[in-house]
């Protein structure tokens, strides 16, 4: 599971088609959150997860979200409806934006939008996570959608004022320059912890006409690359090329060059499977650099534009591996087991669905 992908030049063996087995009996995360496990058990989940949280009580809510997510994702119940998964993780986003664990709120942000795209809240706290993790490119096309898609223009101080700081963070930023954590800006209220399928209504940020990008926004302008689909290629064959020979911070720059295009709107023809390509290959890189947070989101960031891109699942497993998340983990590497086909070439899989369920075995609450 190296780092060409299906739609670059050199084959690779994959990870092969088995009968998983089934996930150990204590791959249940909290068991003394009792969760009937029923599509109700996960209302009452998420709305005890917002009781929690509406009492200042965040650890204790993240919890209830991750029994509600667990029940959705190990397949206990299987009639939840795709806006209730989504929210489950927005919803657990802001409070890890609450607890300032800024990863843990982009990743469950962009699970979010994989699950349902038109989740606008989701865009708006990976917005402000991407700010606090200073990528702030990244933030500001969160934002700008953001600004696009609600209507209401009597509510949207709050957006327009992260769009703000997010620009600031533009025209200051240098090469090693990073954002200060902050704590979430007063106007954030009207974005806050309840969904449009809770009962509470909210106002919300509205549509407004987004400004032009500021002029410093391109990744590493050392790096030219031509404003096309054929540039965007030229930047991931680059990267891939630098990846072969060990300069995997560089590769990261090509990679993240390519993406730049693609997600300014800077190129707009090119096809979904090649801008997933991108974000999974940055993925492995992020891999080999040890940066497993910014590999998981990457993996999510992949598979929200295409969820058939099976190596961006197996990449993801390694990462929440690493990051102590076994039971998500082994949701997506017994994905990659049944998907794909080769018995031959299925050994990392299964010596990664090895590791984990001796992690399992290990956890304790």
């Amino acid at each position: 599971m190296q780092i060409v992908e299906a739609s670059d030049s050199e084959d690779e063996k994959a990870p092969a088609k088995t009968s998983p087995a089934a996930s150990p009996k204590d791959a249940e995360p909290f068991p003394e959150i009792k969760v009937e496990h029923s599509r109700q058990g996960v209302e009452k989940a998420k709305n005890e997860a917002n009781a929690l949280f509406s009492k200042g009580k965040v650890d204790e809510a993240v919890k209830w979200f991750s029994k509600g997510l667990w029940l959705v994702e190990s397949q206990k119940v299987k009639d939840v409806p795709a806006d209730l998964h989504s929210i489950l993780h927005s919803n657990r986003a802001f409070a890890y934006i609450k607890l300032q664990k800024w990863p843990e709120a982009e990743s469950d942000c962009s699970e979010a939008l994989a699950v349902n795209s038109k989740n606008t809240k989701a865009k708006y706290r990976r917005a402000m996570a991407r700010y606090e993790l200073g990528k702030p490119e990244a933030a500001l096309e969160d934002v700008e959608f953001v600004l696009k898609e609600l209507p209401d223009p009597n509510s949207n101080k709050e957006a327009v004022e992260l769009k703000q700081k997010i620009t600031e963070q533009l025209k200051k930023k240098s090469p090693t320059a990073k954002a200060e954590p902050s704590q979430p800006a007063p106007g954030f209220k009207r974005m806050q912890i309840v969904e449009a399928s809770d009962s509470e209504d909210e106002k919300a940020p509205s549509k407004a006409s987004p400004a032009a990008r500021p002029k410093d926004a391109e990744p590493f302008p050392e790096i030219k690359v031509e404003h096309s689909k054929q540039g965007v290629e030229k930047a991931k064959n680059e990267a891939n090329s630098l990846f072969s020979k060990g300069k995997v911070d560089e590769a990261v720059k090509w990679f993240s060059k390519g993406l730049w295009l693609v997600e300014s709107k800077k190129v707009k023809d090119v096809p979904a499977d090649l801008h997933s390509i991108l974000h999974s290959n940055r993925a492995f890189a992020y891999i080999k650099l040890q940066k497993w947070p910014e590999a998981e989101s990457d993996c999510s960031e992949a598979l929200a534009v295409n969820s058939k891109n099976t190596k961006a699942k197996y990449r993801r497993a390694m990462a929440r591996y690493e990051l102590g998340k076994p039971e998500a983990a082994l949701e997506d590497v017994e994905f990659v087991l049944k998907e794909l086909p080769d018995p031959n070439s299925n050994k990392e899989a299964v010596e990664l669905k090895h590791k984990l369920t001796e992690q399992l075995k290990k956890k304790s609450p």
